[in-house]
């Protein structure tokens, strides 16, 4: 499980998570939220966690599970 820790408070967050060879596996939508967690359920590899709050660009990061 990841946890993730936003800066501020968004009302609207989309959550996008991708494999390495770009499949999406998840697309979450959350309200009003600062904190959440984050279940891989894949295999190890390498997963990209994209985060886009309140209409803008947010962050974008790998992870790699082992």
């Amino acid at each position: 499980m990841i946890q993730v820790k936003l800066p501020n408070n968004y009302h609207k967050i989309i959550v996008t998570i991708r494999n390495s060879i770009g499949q999406i596996l998840l697309i979450k939508e959350l309200n009003s939220i600062s904190l959440f967690n984050l279940n891989l359920n894949g295999p190890a590899g390498i997963y990209f966690i994209e985060i886009q709050g309140d209409d803008e660009y947010f962050k974008n990061t790998c992870i790699v599970k082992s």
